[in-house]
């Protein structure tokens, strides 16, 4: 069992070195990969603005709820009552107050200049401006306008620009063609590409735009452009994407509303301008709601100021015709009780009238301002809160009909859902009224027993008691609208919104977005995994010999030696080295009496192995081993060519007993290195090897050499190789990195178990000298 966890161990440790040398194998393209991750999107970044954003701090007075009061009318009188947050969040983010900052600046046109392979905005100092006198909205479908400016000299600049035409009927385009084809008319006439010279401060005028561009600075001899904003709803709709407007937290009557834009300085004003038009809005609202109040009052005090009047000279002249004073302490005291108890009935007559006012504007649909919009405590919350509803879904629609028309269907949505909302609150007022009417009649049931106190008077103190309690009545009803008309006149007069500026917006100098030294570090590290995920991948569907650790993986044959790429002479030290390596390995060999057979093959072609056979003759020979060569690959016969020795009369003469042994046995420069070539390529190459000769052949030179090296074609292709590794004591496959495909190793595993070859090696050809293993 520990035997097991140790080889896990030592598993996952080869599995780390095989992934780390997969890396290193594929550096130069993983890196590659880096860098042109950051290329691009260093490019990107180049070319993306930077966006700012600017924001300012407002708080909402009144938005939490005084403690509830027992007169209702006072609460009728204070308006509206504590801020929504909620209603003034989406106020504030509605079509309707967007389009007020436009009434403030001046966002129909946007200035650009080409520098350095981008486009830039301009916003302030600008070098021109547009003073636009006409645009043609109906013949042709511009969203937005762009031209293109580019500068002469002082006095001259070409603009440029395309039209978009709406959608053509095919009656109008067979007649632009039929013009065309005729040539009744200049290309400029009806093309849709405007390129003409215009003066500076002079008026251009075309069917499609009337404007003049003042000069206000040098121009630079670069690309100008400038773009007319022609749809407002468009322009509505980008500047609502950049705002953001949120509650700071859930215990806070503070909003924070924020504006992102490409120009720092546009995005403070934008925001600066939402805020002044809301709180001018505010404002514009309070007063007015103050006024309807004021106008409710006086028409009450003008009413109540006659009756007052009236009941004040009845009184007089009663007392005179009668000589009648005063009525007694006990009459006196239930005159007071009486006269209280009528007071609140006019209170709630008054009350009742508020709330039938309010029932007739919502069934004539006028909009809920001034005492129609009263803050209602218990038993009404529900009707509070519905009555804030309706404003909300109020300035909604308001918003909506900027832009569309009232047969849309958000219109018709939105409004089906002020309708339901309407009639909800028609059934709380009901309710409410009810309920008023209920109060009165059970004070009217109060007042009827102090009327029947009264009455046990004499006549004449009775009807002056009628007399003086409904003077009394009047006299405090309208004592308590006088008070009420200086609170609202003071209101009226010194109205002041329901929000406060705490920050107003300034101009920030770091971008918000896109944040480029993160983007960059992010994309290093992108770029290094892809790059990794690549190189796995490259490795995964590779097919051939990579290096040594391939063929280890895919074979249990012993890797004899591993020679290494000679580009120059600098390298050929190691090359050599190799080749010392693979005949110490040789030497190991357990063969006495006689030389040792070896053969020598690969597994296609091309992979290096006459060379490999050249140089293990020379080395051998150089170590004083007596060596032969012997080139049995007869169809593309190569060793005798890299020995310096032609391919006259050789093997195959000797096989088919045209000539003698020593005949054919030719010397090399190396003085211990002998060679017998191929000879004249034979028909039948491979009948020729099943000679017997062959084995007379070795036969002999194995007493007099102590290394036969014999070349045979590839192992995959032809038999040739198969029938001489069966003859040899020791057999070696070539094998080329980079060249050599994976498959190939696992058949030469089947050839030489089928044909029970088991001395056998591999030879690994064309190591890059940056691998360390190549040796």
């Amino acid at each position: 069992m520990g035997n097991s966890k140790e080889e896990n161990i030592n598993s996952s440790e080869i599995d780390l070195k095989e992934m780390l040398l997969t890396i290193l194998e594929y550096k130069y393209s993983i890196l590659f990969i880096m860098f042109l991750s950051v290329v691009g999107i260093s490019i990107y970044l180049y070319l993306t603005p930077s966006i700012y954003s600017s924001n300012a701090t407002v708080e909402f007075i009144g938005t939490q709820k005084a403690p509830l009061s027992n007169d209702m009318l006072m609460e009728a009188f204070d308006g509206g009552g504590g801020t929504n947050l909620d209603t003034e969040i989406e106020v504030l983010k509605s079509r309707y107050m967007t389009n007020r900052i436009l009434d403030y600046l001046d966002l129909e046109k946007q200035y650009y200049i080409k520098k350095n392979y981008k486009k830039i905005e301009l916003y302030e100092n600008l070098p021109f401006v547009v003073n636009i006198k006409y645009i043609n909205k109906i013949d042709f479908n511009f969203q937005d306008m762009k031209f293109t400016i580019f500068p002469e000299d002082d006095d001259n600049f070409v603009l440029k620009f395309r039209t978009t035409f709406k959608k053509e009927s095919k009656i109008s385009k067979i007649s632009k063609i039929i013009k065309k084809l005729l040539n009744k008319k200049k290309e400029s006439d009806y093309s849709d590409r405007y390129i003409k010279t215009h003066k500076y401060g002079k008026e251009i005028t075309t069917k499609w735009f009337s404007f003049t561009i003042e000069k206000k600075l040098q121009l630079k001899k670069v690309e100008y452009s400038f773009v007319i904003h022609t749809d407002k709803q468009l322009l509505i709709k980008k500047i609502q994407r950049g705002l953001k407007i949120s509650q700071i937290n859930k215990n806070a009557s503070i909003l924070n509303i924020s504006y992102q834009d490409n120009i720092a300085i546009r995005a403070k004003k934008i925001v600066n301008s939402l805020v002044k038009a809301y709180m001018k809005e505010q404002l514009d609202r309070n007063k007015k709601d103050a006024g309807k109040s004021l106008k409710f009052i006086n028409e009450q005090l003008t009413l109540i100021n006659k009756n007052l009047k009236i009941s004040a000279e009845k009184l007089e002249k009663y007392k005179k015709n009668n000589a009648i004073v005063n009525i007694n302490a006990s009459a006196t005291a239930t005159l007071a009780k009486l006269t209280e108890y009528e007071t609140k009935i006019s209170k709630v007559e008054l009350e009742l009238n508020i709330f039938s006012t309010l029932n007739y504007s919502l069934k004539s649909g006028k909009e809920l301002v001034g005492i129609s919009m009263m803050a209602l405590q218990q038993p009404t919350p529900i009707l509070s809160s519905m009555l804030q509803s309706l404003q909300k879904k109020q300035v909604e629609i308001k918003s909506l009909m900027i832009e569309f028309t009232p047969a849309h269907p958000q219109v018709i949505k939105q409004q089906n859902q002020i309708n339901i909302l309407k009639e909800n609150i028609k059934k709380s007022i009901k309710n409410i009224i009810n309920n008023l009417k209920s109060k009165k009649r059970s004070l009217n049931k109060i007042i009827k027993k102090y009327q029947k106190s009264l009455s046990l008077l004499p006549e004449k103190e009775i009807k002056l008691a009628n007399l003086q309690r409904g003077f009394l009545i009047n006299e405090k009803i309208y004592s308590y609208l006088l008070q009420k008309q200086t609170e609202k006149g003071i209101i009226k007069a010194s109205a002041v919104s329901n929000a406060k500026i705490l920050d107003e917006a300034i101009v920030t100098n770091s971008p918000a977005k896109p944040k480029r030294a993160l983007i960059i570090v992010i994309t290093i590290i992108a770029g290094l995994i892809i790059g990794i995920l690549v190189a796995f991948v490259r490795d995964l569907f590779n097919n051939k010999i990579q290096n040594r650790k391939d063929l280890e993986r895919l074979t249990k044959i012993t890797i004899y030696g591993s020679v290494p790429f000679c580009k120059n002479e600098k390298q050929r030290p190691h090359f050599i080295e190799a080749f010392r390596v693979i005949r110490r390995n040789l030497e190991f060999l357990d063969i006495k009496n006689r030389a040792k057979i070896i053969t020598i093959t690969s597994s296609i072609s091309q992979e290096g192995k006459t060379t490999i056979i050249a140089n293990i003759g020379k080395i051998l020979a150089q170590g004083f081993r007596k060596t032969i060569l012997i080139d049995l690959d007869m169809r593309k016969a190569k060793l005798g060519k890299e020995l310096g020795i032609e391919n006259m009369k050789g093997c195959s003469n000797y096989l088919m007993d045209e000539i003698g042994l020593d005949e054919i046995i030719a010397k090399t420069e190396e003085p211990n290195l002998d060679i017998i070539i191929a000879g004249m390529a034979p028909q039948n190459p491979s009948e020729l090897l099943m000679n017997r000769k062959i084995d007379k052949l070795l036969k002999v030179l194995s007493k007099r050499y102590d290394y036969i090296l014999v070349d045979t074609p590839p192992i995959e292709l032809i038999s040739d190789a198969v029938l001489m590794m069966k003859k040899s004591d020791f057999s070696l496959v070539t094998v080329k990195t980079n060249f050599s495909y994976k498959e190939l190793i696992l058949n030469i595993n089947t050839i030489t178990k089928e044909n029970k070859i088991k001395s056998i090696g591999i030879i690994l050809n064309g190591v890059p000298i940056t691998q360390k293993s190549y040796i």
